[in-house]
């Protein structure tokens, strides 16, 4: 630890350098001592001072000095900077091994600037010094104990390190002793490392050995010992070291297999060969000796102990038990059952050496026991009509046949499969028909039978069957029935018509009873009634007597003008039917063409007392001069309210295509029901209704359309004055509708008259005859208004210097301006005349009165305010006219009084070059615009001020107003007080010029509407 020896001040100007001297012996030998100075300096003085100047130091022991060290640049040092520390270490010869007092010191100095040079010194007492001791030899080691064996050196590089077993738990280690020329005590420091890393002292103390306990294992670790000694002065030896030595590294076997285990009917064999097994240990005498053993995860490796490579382990299922390595196949089946009989074991080498390690070596082996099943066999179809339903026998001939109808059974059986594994299985059941293809019919059957429904057959087909006999992991086997069976189809008879001729006492019907069926020698059967029309009064009846083909029934006792039924009852001799019934009309012998009091029938029909025609079927027209059939009257038998064409007396003409007019009519609450008294023309249809005009161009065709839903669609309608879509068929009422014949008017389109007439007074002028009274030549007042060309003014209450200069004028001349002033301040004052009114330089020129101010102009050229101002882009500078201070409510004009023109470049229509980023505007955007602007009623609220402008209420006015919010407007008709501000209006040129565009794509509409219309009504000229 150093020692302070002595502190002050340097230097002969302000500040002075203070310091700190310090010394400290590092070292000693013999009459040496190496001693470390140490200095601190800093600025003396508060933290004002400073010093900037360069300066170095050195130290001195004894006569001895170190070399010159900058303390200090040209750097400023301040009183508050602190001490700064610099050191410098010497080594004298102080003449004696005793304890002694030498000088130390310190020194500055700087050859410029030398304000702080100056130097000083003090006493420092060194210690005494004496012989250090010595050490010669080695280390020894043993292995556990003093009498273990001895470790020795092979050689002089690592790599010939002595190798001891890993099982050495200690090491023993002694040492020579150490020799000391002084005598006295000696102690010792053993040091260690291991594997190259820190020297770690394990042992102080004045012994010469130590058991290092070092714990068994650590294979492949390094070890190191050096020890050292030390005399009573402190003063350490030389080193001597032991030779170094590891512990041994045991390497195990790798095992491998390129094997899998997969399911076989007999024992198999998995071959696994190793190699790699070795000890590095030099000392201890087992080296080659090594122990194997085989091991399997979840299973017994039976016999594990290995001896040799390679290794055949023996999947064992049979027979005489190996006598080498076996597992048993039941082990494998019983460890894979819960996941589908596959999975990975894991085959584990165990090699151990003499020295207590081990090391594993493992294999991961695939494994698959997965087989199919055996099949199932014996597919049968069962032939007992009890179990298999669907078999039915003729009750002609007793013979059976499967007919199939989708409700009764075929039933199908077979022997059980079974998994090689032990698991369960299922079925699968396919079958075909006409050798066609397998279809599956059922799967995931646990039972041995099904009972298979079939739907009817068209033809005769051949039924045979298939089972696939699957394990649970979807494994399978299939197993084709040879047993087949034909399935017939069975249809009951059906009874067809040819034809009904009749005559005047009897009918011949011919008439066929058919069967539809694969089943052979089936014949037919029935007999037959013929009875009045709607009774069961019988007037002949008979037997069929032909089976399966046409005959002819031949019924007697009929009047010419009589209806009949025949009733036909039929079946076949199978007994799979019931018998079947139907009727054939029989209809009066009436002529093709029959001709009565009241009028024509034809195909049967008759005329009576309210239809002059009759007749049956469809009406067609042939053009005489073209190739056209047309069928201009249908009937629709397939529709009970079917008809083409219905002319109704007086009240009702239907013309249709599938619904009747009574139907129509007795539609509940619709018009028709409710004015059943008028007349009405129909037109009926299931469908749409379509109106087509130009068609002898098809591609000019015009179409109008009534849907089924009753909207109207067409290309133009108009109703009165109003707009009928042509797609949703919303009426638009306020848009007009003009043709040729009805052109818009001046005020349909809001303009004024072509003639119209402008008064003085509306466009605030005087009236053409007027008179002025003047000022007396001398003396006097003035008794009317005094008036100039361009200024009229009255009621100014002013008090002036006046004199007389002249004839025409009042004035009051101060050398460079002529004023004019009149003191009159009654109601009909008199008028001042003068060409120009001036303003004192910076003053207003205010015209103030309690009630109208007028401006009266009797010239063409009118008046005009021209403001010079110029706008500086902020609000407030534009040359504007307020009706006042607050911008309440104003006019420009009043009633009968407005002015002709107002000009401006922004809201009038000007030249081209006042304008910039010009384009043509869309109409029909216009047009969309204008038919979305919402137009409001409203009333508006005015400010009312005092004198200074302050608003001081609210004036809600009475007057109601039509127009627009400025918010809801398009932008290009919206202009603001300052641009980017807030304050909002409308500019009513650009509001009036979107209106004219919108008009002229109206007038666009209009003309296309009209020549749509006249289209409409006189056609397309080809």
């Amino acid at each position: 630890m150093a020692t302070l020896i002595k502190t002050g001040t340097l230097g002969t100007g302000s500040p002075l350098l203070a310091y700190e001297l310090y010394a400290e012996q590092t070292a000693a030998s013999g009459t040496s001592r190496t001693v470390k100075v140490t200095a601190k300096f800093k600025v003396n003085g508060g933290s004002s001072s400073y010093y900037s100047y360069p300066c170095n130091w050195r130290a001195r022991v004894g006569s001895s000095y170190g070399a010159y060290q900058e303390m200090k640049s040209n750097t400023k040092w301040s009183g508050g900077d602190g001490y700064r520390t610099f050191s410098q270490t010497i080594k004298v010869d102080v003449g004696t091994t005793s304890s002694t007092s030498i000088t130390v010191g310190l020194e500055a100095n700087h050859g410029t600037y030398k304000s702080w040079n100056g130097s000083a010194t003090g006493s420092f007492t060194v210690g005494s010094t004496n012989t250090a001791p010595t050490m010669s030899g080695y280390i020894t080691c043993r292995m556990n104990s003093s009498t273990g064996a001895v470790i020795t050196a092979e050689g002089d590089g690592p790599e010939d390190a002595v190798k001891i077993p890993e099982n050495v738990s200690s090491i023993y280690v002694s040492w020579p002793a150490a020799s000391d020329k002084e005598g006295g005590t000696i102690k010792y420091e053993l040091y260690h490392q291991r594997d190259n890393g820190s020297w770690v002292v394990i042992y102080e103390g004045t012994a010469t050995n130590y058991t290092h306990k070092i714990g068994t294992g650590n294979q492949g670790s390094k070890y190191d010992y050096y020890v050292k000694a030390t005399d009573n002065g402190g003063l350490k030896s030389n080193t001597i070291n032991a030779t170094q030595f590891m512990k041994n590294n045991f390497t195990g076997n790798t095992i491998s297999s390129t094997g899998t285990i997969k399911y076989t009917d007999s024992n198999s064999t998995l071959r696994f060969t190793y190699s790699g097994e070795k000890n590095t240990a030099t000392l201890g005498g087992s080296n080659g000796t090594f122990t194997r053993t085989l091991t399997c995860n979840g299973i017994t490796v039976y016999n594990n102990t290995i001896t040799k490579s390679p290794i055949d382990l023996t999947i064992y299922k049979e027979g005489t038990l190996p006598s080498g390595p076996y597992v048993k196949f039941e082990d494998l089946k019983n460890k894979f059952a819960g996941s589908s009989y596959k999975g990975t074991l894991t085959f584990v080498l165990t090699t151990n050496n003499a020295y207590g390690s081990s090391a594993a070596s493992q294999m991961n082996i695939s494994t698959n026991l997965q087989t199919n099943p055996v099949s199932s066999s014996n597919i049968k179809i069962s032939r007992d009509k009890n179990v298999s339903t669907a078999i039915k026998t003729t009750s002609s001939t007793k013979l059976d046949y499967f007919l199939p109808d989708g409700s009764n059974v075929i039933n199908v059986s077979w022997n059980a499969g079974r998994d090689k594994l032990g698991g369960s299985v299922s079925y699968d059941l396919y079958y075909s028909i006409g050798g066609g293809t397998w279809q599956l019919q059922a799967s995931g059957l646990t039972a041995l039978s099904y009972n298979h429904t079939i739907a009817k057959l068209a033809k005769q087909q051949t039924l045979t069957y298939m089972v696939k006999t699957k394990t649970s992991y979807e494994t399978y086997v299939d197993a084709v029935a040879q047993d087949a069976v034909s399935l017939e189809f069975y249809n009951a008879p059906a009874l067809s018509t040819n034809s009904v001729t009749r005559s005047a006492n009897g009918a011949d019907i011919s008439l066929m009873v058919k069967s539809n069926s694969s089943i052979l020698n089936i014949e037919t059967v029935g007999t037959w009634s013929c009875r009045k029309k709607g009774t069961t009064e019988e007037v002949s009846n008979g037997r069929l007597s032909i089976t399966q083909k046409n005959q002819v029934v031949t019924v007697t006792n009929l009047t010419e003008d009589g209806t009949y039924d025949l009733v036909v009852t039929f079946n076949d001799n199978t007994g799979f039917s019931v018998n079947d019934e139907k009727t054939i009309a029989i209809a009066a012998n009436s002529p093709i063409f029959f001709v009565n009091k009241y009028g024509i029938g034809v195909n049967g029909e008759k005329a009576d007392r309210n239809n002059s025609i009759a007749f049956k079927g469809s009406v067609k027209v042939k053009s005489p001069n073209g190739s056209y059939a047309t069928t201009l009257i249908k009937s629709y038998e397939g529709d009970s309210n079917g008809m083409g064409v219905a002319i109704g007396a007086g009240g009702l003409t239907s013309i249709g295509g599938g619904e009747s007019a009574t139907n129509v009519m007795e539609e509940e609450n619709s018009y028709f029901s409710k004015n059943k008294a008028t007349e009405h023309l129909l037109l009926t249809s299931d469908n749409h209704v379509y109106f087509v005009s130009g068609c002898q161009t098809i591609a000019n065709k015009k179409l109008s359309l009534i849907g089924s839903n009753g909207s109207l669609y067409v290309n133009n309608a108009i109703y009165e004055s109003a707009v009928i879509d042509k797609e949703t068929g919303t009426v638009t009422s306020s848009t007009r509708v003009y043709s040729p014949n009805n052109k818009p008017s001046l005020a349909d389109l809001g303009a004024a008259a072509a003639n119209h007439t402008h008064t003085a007074a509306s466009i605030g002028a005087a009236p053409a005859s007027h008179t002025h009274s003047y000022l007396p030549l001398s003396g006097g007042t003035i008794t009317g208004m005094l008036t100039g060309p361009t200024l009229k003014a009255t009621n100014q209450v002013i008090t002036p210097k006046i004199e007389f200069a002249n004839n025409d004028n009042i004035t009051y001349d101060d050398g460079t301006n002529t004023f004019i002033f009149v003191s009159d301040d009654s109601p009909n004052s008199s008028r001042i005349q003068t060409r120009k009114l001036v303003s004192p330089a910076g003053q207003n020129i205010d015209i103030v009165t309690d009630k109208s101010v007028y401006f009266d102009v009797t010239t063409a050229s009118g008046i005009r305010a021209r403001l010079d101002g110029k706008w500086s882009g902020s609000k407030g500078t534009e040359p504007s006219f307020y009706p006042n201070a607050t911008g309440g409510w104003g006019y420009i004009g009043g009633s009968g009084q407005g002015w002709y023109r107002i000009y401006g470049s922004g809201g009038s229509v000007s030249d081209r070059n006042r304008k910039y980023d010009i384009s043509k505007a869309d109409t029909a955007a216009l047009y969309e615009n204008v038919k979305d602007i919402k137009v409001y009623n409203y009333r508006t609220v005015s400010d009312i001020c005092d004198d200074e402008g302050n608003v001081i209420d609210k004036h809600k006015r009475s007057d109601l107003m039509l127009g627009c919010m400025v918010d809801e407007l398009p932008l290009e008709t919206v202009f603001y007080d300052e641009e980017g501000g807030d304050g909002k209006a409308v500019d009513m040129y650009s509001y009036t010029s979107m209106i004219l565009g919108a008009l002229k794509e109206a007038i666009l509409k209009i003309e296309q509407l009209e020549n749509e219309v006249e289209e409409m009504r006189h056609g397309t000229n080809n």
